[in-house]
């Protein structure tokens, strides 16, 4: 089994050219943005190749304490036989798992709630790929 980390940093303001950061939105009357670090890009990306091993990755949020994680959804993932599952949940980190027995190209989106704005929701959904083996 493959274990992976990435971590998500949220901020409340824009995000500015070059800082690695994206923007998020315009929520509560306040902007947001993030950034995604570790993965298999250094950017929160994750990629295994199919049947090379089952996958769980921790996303762990480095922001400021009053940010907490709402919820995880899976997008584009594979409509017959579903990879990823969720499997553990906290404020502070999320843990879900990739069976990586067939193809896909999808995003784990990630909803922080900003309890210091009325839980104001931000989506952050960096992409997540299973691909053939070369």
């Amino acid at each position: 089994m493959t274990d992976k980390r990435v971590d998500l940093d949220i901020r409340y303001v824009r995000a500015e050219p070059g800082d690695g950061f994206t923007d998020a939105g315009h929520i509560n009357g306040r902007d947001y943005c993030y950034k995604y670090t570790g993965g298999d890009d250094g950017a929160g990306k994750l990629s295994h190749v199919v049947n090379h091993g089952e996958a769980t990755i921790t996303v762990h949020l480095i922001a400021d304490p009053r940010y907490k994680i709402s919820d995880i959804r899976f997008v584009n993932d594979h409509a017959t036989e579903p990879q990823l599952s969720k499997r553990g949940r906290a404020d502070r980190s999320h843990v879900f798992h990739n069976k990586n027995t067939r193809e896909m190209n999808a995003q784990y989106k990630i909803t922080v709630i900003d309890t210091g704005n009325g839980n104001a929701s931000i989506p952050c959904d960096p992409p997540i790929v299973n691909k053939k083996p070369a």
